[in-house]
């Protein structure tokens, strides 16, 4: 659900209704949009290793006022079988 600011209009497209500010560039740290700082992390494969505690450097931080997207997109299953077999 959707929550729409008072100052959003139907008449104006999503992007319209979004895009409030300009993005200013906050070198080596990402920028500040719409009175916020965003950094986006951008990861193309899992970690070779994991243990019990990594989100607790996440969570530890002094600040916990973040949030996380995360997006998975299977690959093709065929072809990964295929891969599988090969090692």
């Amino acid at each position: 659900m959707w929550i729409l600011r008072p100052s959003s209009s139907p008449a104006l497209s999503l992007q319209e209704n979004c895009w409030n500010s300009d993005g200013v560039s906050l070198p080596k740290v990402g920028f500040y949009f719409d009175g916020l700082y965003h950094t986006i992390y951008t990861l193309k494969r899992w970690p070779s290793r994991t243990y019990p505690g990594i989100m607790h450097r996440l969570t530890g931080l002094p600040f916990l006022d973040y949030q996380i997207t995360v997006n998975i997109e299977p690959l093709p299953a065929k072809r990964e079988v295929e891969k599988r077999k090969g090692d």
